[in-house]
């Protein structure tokens, strides 16, 4: 009977320990997590340049989502890679190929790894190709005698170079300042006058070549009568001559003379030969007189000075009376306006 216990308390714990055994010991098929290796997915820059910086960013993933550490098992002086993003960092110092290997590791159980080797190409950094200056600004090309002539020239060096100006070609008395470009001239003769200017970086350069026409010293027109007083006896004439001074293609004019009417009396005016071919167109009123000349034909104007008009008064009472201008106009060869002045007029004493 004791026996027949003992062997059935002796199966009992077989049994025990057996079932104890398969619940800690073993695991069922299909439920075990497997570790998968990561994956580097980005493909490698091979190429740099000396004294640049070199990037590329490794990417990597993982089939398990497991946090991914980087790290360089094959690098050169100053290569780095930051271990959380994968960010390669380098600036070569000479040419030539250089092999680098990227390990990245999961932290799985157990830890898996993958890796990426490649070579880059570090060349010679380039050196940069000189360019020529450009000088960018117009000239002004007329001048006046006696008058200051300036133009600031101005240029542009796509590299930034420090410019000299300088005259190859120039007039007598011309100068340019080498930093500036400012020109200065006080011309002293009329006539065309060739310049070259020439801006240089140092090694390259730029010119331009231009002519200056330099004119005559402008002086305002005048008109005038003359002569200024005349003393004469009643009964005879005032003649008295509209004169123009200083004039430059002059083509016509529209002159008004005022008078005093008791003293004197409008009788005749004629064109003279300053204008060619000109004709005249009188108009006379009580106290005044219009005077409308005009030249015929494209080559009738004049410049200088000159009679235009000559005109006659009756004297008809005794004493002092004066001859002034009313309206003037003077009319270019293309009919534009003249600017000018105008004298006060002329006095006639009456015997």
């Amino acid at each position: 009977m004791n026996l027949f216990i003992n062997r059935k308390i002796t199966l009992l714990i077989f049994l025990l320990l057996i079932f104890i055994m398969l619940s800690v010991g073993c695991t069922t098929p299909g439920v075990e997590t497997i570790n998968h290796a990561p994956v580097i997915a980005s493909t490698p820059i091979t190429s740099a340049t000396v004294n640049q910086v070199y990037t590329y960013n490794v990417i990597a993933t993982d089939p398990d989502g497991n946090t991914l550490i980087y790290s360089l098992t094959v690098s050169h002086t100053g290569m780095t890679i930051n271990s959380w993003t994968g960010a390669i960092s380098w600036i070569p110092s000479s040419a030539g190929y250089y092999d680098v290997t990227v390990e990245v590791f999961d932290n799985g159980s157990p830890v898996k790894s993958a890796t990426q080797s490649f070579t880059i190409h570090v060349s010679e950094e380039a050196v940069p190709t000189n360019q020529p200056p450009t000088i960018t600004s117009t000239p002004d090309t007329t001048a006046t005698v006696n008058q200051t002539y300036a133009y600031n020239v101005n240029a542009t060096d796509p590299d930034g170079d420090t410019l000299v100006y300088s005259l190859t070609t120039s007039p007598t008395g011309m100068t340019i300042n080498s930093t500036t470009g400012l020109i200065n001239w006080t011309p002293t003769s009329t006539g065309d006058y060739e310049v070259t200017v020439r801006v240089s970086d140092g090694s390259l350069l730029d010119t331009q070549n231009f002519s200056i026409t330099v004119r005559a010293e402008e002086v305002t027109p005048r008109l005038k009568l003359t002569p200024s007083s005349q003393t004469v006896s009643q009964g005879s004439q005032v003649t008295i001559d509209v004169v123009v001074e200083n004039v430059n293609d002059l083509k016509g004019a529209r002159v008004v003379l005022n008078f005093d009417a008791s003293k004197l009396q409008y009788s005749s005016s004629t064109a003279e030969s300053f204008i060619p071919n000109a004709t005249l167109m009188a108009n006379a009123t009580n106290g005044s007189v219009t005077l409308d000349i005009a030249g015929l034909g494209a080559a009738s104007f004049a410049s200088g000075t000159g009679t235009i008009i000559t005109v006659v008064f009756d004297t008809i009472d005794t004493g002092n009376t004066n001859i002034t201008f009313g309206t003037t106009t003077l009319r270019d060869k293309s009919n534009n306006t003249i600017t000018h002045t105008k004298s006060s007029g002329c006095s006639v004493n009456i015997n």
